[in-house]
């Protein structure tokens, strides 16, 4: 379970960084057909390897938590629970969903030149792509610090 845990956030972080590198290559350094490649490289990466790293993280770890006794009770499990939850519905929603915008507008550039709506369109979703991106990459860095870092309760002494 903690192997393909492990594997899984491997893949998932490394997929969010490919992604930031993806669509941080500039609209007017590349042709419209070239843009639209990579648009779908970025969607690609994020439907074969992003998503499917994504579920298994999930899986495992909500699996771990139902299998392992010690992890029932523990409030920093909890707290990865919730963050994974977090990090999967804002990876399918804010990167996957904003990808797939990206996608059809690059693909209207391609087909009939770039223009002034389609650029503006293309920035918010690129903003909302980026910035999502970034908080996933941090969130899903907290999990990791909580799985090391493995806070205890202490209780009190009389």
């Amino acid at each position: 379970m903690k192997f393909l845990h492990t594997v899984g956030a491997i893949g998932f972080g490394g997929a969010l960084v490919v992604q930031l590198v993806l669509a941080g290559t500039a609209v007017t350094e590349v042709t419209p057909k070239e843009y639209l490649a990579l648009r779908q490289s970025i969607v690609t990466v994020s439907k074969w390897v992003m998503v499917p790293s994504m579920a298994a993280v999930v899986i495992s770890g909500l699996l771990a938590m139902a299998i392992h006794r010690p992890f029932h009770n523990a409030g920093w499990v909890w707290i990865k629970a919730v963050l994974g939850v977090a990090v999967l519905e804002g990876s399918l929603v804010g990167i996957q969903g904003s990808a797939e915008k990206a996608l059809v507008i690059a693909r209207d550039m391609a087909e009939s030149g770039a223009g002034t709506e389609q650029l503006a369109a293309l920035g918010a979703v690129l903003r909302t792509e980026q910035g999502v991106t970034w908080v996933m990459l941090i969130l899903a860095t907290a999990n990791i610090a909580l799985a090391v870092w493995r806070p205890r309760r202490r209780r009190k002494r009389a």
